[in-house]
């Protein structure tokens, strides 16, 4: 097994054993970054259903995909002046992509051919096809098209209305839109079965995306920025789902797999959660991501995961595929290493986010009030007269004065504080998101010696193992000024 570092060669224990006894749900799933997107931040995955290594995924501006005839991932289009908002795959023998950049939108075929353009007054947000129609939803109404002779007119009934997301399911398609959600069909128009009434503010009901049960086709699962909303009777009635960390948090993104009617995978801003329907418990999954921004999740066949994040793609892997050793003991693994509190605290001091920095802001300011303010003056008087005889002046003395001024108020209230306040509550969000990923850094890391020191040979899998050790080791580094640098 190759030297990493003295931490390392330590190392007798796996963290497998550990995981198996996990309680949260973790010990069936651990995630890998794919390699071949270097710096790539993924917002969206699209799978093919009619060719499973075909895979799409794009960036801010950039779409990657991974074809049978393409060795890994290979950059198919990169935006100029727009930001790529939606996609999907065609579902024929060979696949063609449809690309909805916030500007234009694209069909993809080897080169890409301009299908669309916006108005300069709009934002293209979202593109389906439907029953040999394509769709495309815009900030200002729906707009569709055959798909072989591009004549694209606005959809009745929904102009002028944000269209989030488009679903083509079966017959119907399913349109999210700030008015509400509505089912269509050409031969009867838009019918709206998820109402929403605007606040006037932005803290209203938005219906962000939504999918039909892979087992119930009669069941919807909607994804809104107050959580998840679930009917049973294809949108008749609805009720809000409750399942713990789900329940009023920004949701927008929601997978099932095909075989699978007990759990839904669903991406918010806390992350990503395998949602247990049955019994409405929901489990972070974590294990292997090195991001806690998690923008996207879906599910091939198989039922395995393709996970978009901040710091790339991952997918999913079974711990039951992994070599692991039983006889453990954790000590070991932490022999030679920095608590997660000494890493914790390194952090929030180097990047200056400790909370006893705003401490110090408040003691200060208290003294500052008993202070006086100094002030100093300096006056001379001269004189001057005009005669017959000419003219005259006289020069007084040198004054100097010093004043002392206290405010006594301040001693009750301080117009400083007010500064303090919304200062704290900056640095207090900063630390907060520092410390998640100095989390789930410190913790993939021991996974990793974990995976290192338990390997039955060397190869190429260990290799790569070992050059994200040394990866996420000069991230916490440059997290904490060189912690890991100087305990070695």
């Amino acid at each position: 097994m190759a030297n990493i570092n003295k931490h390392i060669l330590t190392i007798s224990i796996a963290l497998g054993s550990i995981l198996i006894a996990s309680p949260n749900g973790q010990a069936d799933m651990l995630f890998h970054k794919i390699d071949g997107l270097p710096g790539a931040r993924i917002q969206r995955i699209e799978l093919s259903a009619a060719r499973a290594d075909f895979i799409a995924v794009a960036s801010e501006n950039t779409l990657y995909v991974n074809t049978p005839d393409s060795n890994g991932f290979q950059k198919a289009l990169v935006l100029k002046d727009e930001q790529i908002s939606d996609l999907f795959i065609t579902h024929a023998e060979h696949p063609a992509i449809y690309l909805a950049g916030t500007r234009n939108a694209y069909f993809i075929e080897g080169a890409a051919n301009r299908i669309y353009s916006a108005r300069s007054d709009e934002l293209i947000q979202c593109i389906a096809e439907h029953t040999g129609r394509l769709f495309i939803g815009t900030s200002d109404g729906l707009y569709s098209s055959d798909s072989k002779i591009l004549n694209w007119q606005p959809v009745s009934g929904l102009r002028n209305d944000s269209i989030h997301s488009i679903l083509s399911a079966g017959m119907d398609l399913y349109i999210a839109a700030d008015s509400g959600v509505y089912s269509y069909r050409p031969e009867t128009g838009p019918k709206r079965i998820f109402v929403t009434r605007s606040t006037g503010t932005d803290d209203g009901l938005i219906p962000q995306r939504m999918i039909v049960d892979a087992m119930t086709p009669s069941r919807l699962w909607l994804a809104t920025n107050r959580g998840i909303y679930r009917s049973d009777n294809r949108g008749e009635t609805w009720e809000h789902f409750s399942a713990g960390s789900t329940d009023q948090s920004d949701t927008y993104c929601i997978a099932q797999f095909a075989l699978d009617e007990n759990h839904l995978y669903v991406v918010n801003e806390s992350g990503l959660y395998k949602m247990n329907v049955s019994d409405k418990q929901s489990t972070s999954l974590y294990a292997g991501l090195s991001s806690s921004n998690i923008n996207w999740v879906e599910i091939n066949d198989t039922g395995a995961l393709y996970v978009a994040c901040d710091q790339g793609l991952f997918t999913q892997q079974k711990v039951a595929d992994r070599q692991q050793a039983s006889d453990i003991a954790m000590p070991e693994l932490m022999q030679g290493e920095p608590t997660i509190h000494e890493v914790q605290e390194s952090a929030m001091r180097y990047n200056s986010v400790h909370p006893d920095k705003t401490e110090a802001w408040r003691k200060r300011l208290k003294y500052r009030a008993l202070l006086p303010k100094l002030s100093v003056d300096y006056d001379k008087t001269i004189g001057s007269s005009f005669t017959s005889s000419g003219y005259y002046y006289a020069e007084g003395p040198n004054d100097w004065g010093i004043s002392l001024t206290w405010d006594m108020g301040e001693l009750i209230w301080n117009s400083y504080e007010d500064d303090i306040d919304n200062r704290t509550k900056l640095t207090t969000q900063l630390r907060m998101d520092i410390l998640d990923e100095i989390n789930r850094l410190y913790f993939e890391r021991l996974r990793l010696k974990h995976e290192i020191a338990v390997a039955r040979t060397d190869g190429e899998d260990v290799t790569l193992r070992e050059l994200r050790l040394y990866e996420l080791t000069a991230t916490i580094d440059g997290y904490t000024g060189g912690l890991y640098s100087c305990v070695q």
